[in-house]
């Protein structure tokens, strides 16, 4: 009987080859970088963020801080929630992503930390 394979990578696996090779294409392109709901623990994508020229901006929304990581913003908390208040905060024309997805009514409360970091409802910051 064939094995049924899923269209993934499972841990432990190499990523295929398109991955470097989109990777070194794009490093020398890319205008900004955002990393959404990720510990960035795995290798190769764990070294993306120091791959990235250091004029990028990058930014982190997640529900806790990545420590080994300097982000130029951090957006912690829900992500869902966070990723609700942006397209709320770009506006009428962004209006019908957030109709299209069930996510309630996000809680635009939101506390900054300098010098660069804004806590959502499930931000979970360790001591």
């Amino acid at each position: 009987d064939p094995i049924m394979k899923p269209d993934i990578v499972f841990f432990g696996e190499g990523l295929p080859d398109d991955f470097y090779r989109f990777l070194k294409r794009d490093e020398g392109e890319v205008d900004l970088l955002i990393v959404i709901g990720s510990s960035l623990k795995v290798r190769p994508v764990a070294m993306i963020p120091n791959l990235i020229p250091e004029h990028v901006p990058q930014i982190l929304i997640n529900r806790e801080p990545l420590k080994r990581f300097n982000f130029d913003i951090e957006l912690l908390g829900n992500c869902d929630e966070i990723i609700h208040h942006l397209l709320g905060c770009l506006g009428n024309e962004w209006n019908h992503a957030r109709e299209e997805e069930e996510l309630g009514t996000p809680s635009s409360e939101c506390r900054f930390e300098p010098p660069n970091r804004y806590l959502f409802s499930g931000a979970e910051l360790m001591p």
